[in-house]
């Protein structure tokens, strides 16, 4: 749990410094026992994961990586 928590906070100071218009925004963190959670901005259509797994829609990965690596 040490561990856990370490990188929770680590995560956290990184994440409160960051400000960009093509990242979503970070709003704060929850550390309610059992229920610790990175709070971010909703953003429509799910998450990279889940866009990346649709195998119904074809993407050009590489114009994906490439906007995803200019940020």
């Amino acid at each position: 749990m040490e561990r856990f928590l370490a990188d929770f906070e680590r995560e956290r100071n990184i994440m409160r410094g960051i400000r960009h218009p093509n990242l979503c925004r970070f709003y704060g963190v929850s550390i309610a026992p059992a229920h610790c959670c990175l709070v971010y901005s909703f953003l429509e259509g799910g998450s990279l994961a889940e866009l990346l797994r649709d195998r119904s829609k074809r993407y050009d990965l590489f114009g994906l990586a490439l906007d995803i690596a200019q940020g």
